[in-house]
């Protein structure tokens, strides 16, 4: 049955990515979400020509563990600090989309932060300032 489910979500993502070819989706990931848990959406949304931007909260461990495990074949990350100023994040999400990797900025994970959070004000920021499509807030 979960080939089946399986099958069926990953339809409904290559409809989603073939009505919005050629834009800009921007994703920020909550609780203990990682970008590993979205490699297969990553790279199917790729293959249909839509760029995706995730934005992730810093782990205790830091970056690397974040992305570590979603690096393979098809899929390129480039890890970028979010705490840099405005206009210097910008250029790098832009250089690594053209480049055709997917940008994943880490927000610092301040432990009292109340809601919207870092992770949510940076992705909304980000989608507004690169005129994204999409933006997505995904949450467990």
């Amino acid at each position: 049955m979960s080939s089946l489910h399986d099958l069926r979500r990953a339809l409904e993502l290559a409809h989603y990515a073939a009505l919005h070819r050629g834009s800009l989706l921007v994703v920020a990931l909550g609780g203990p979400l990682h970008v590993a848990d979205f490699l297969l959406d990553l790279r199917l949304l790729g293959a249909y020509g839509l760029r995706a931007v995730m934005v992730v909260r810093a782990a205790a461990g830091g970056a690397g563990p974040l992305v570590a495990g979603a690096q393979g074949p098809g899929s390129e990350f480039v890890t970028l600090d979010g705490a840099q100023p405005p206009e210097a994040l910008d250029a790098a999400v832009r250089a690594a989309l053209v480049q055709g990797a997917v940008p994943v900025v880490v927000v610092p994970d301040p432990i009292d932060e109340q809601v919207p959070g870092p992770a949510k004000r940076l992705a909304a920021a980000l989608a507004h300032r690169l005129g994204a499509r999409r933006l997505m807030l995904v949450m467990t």
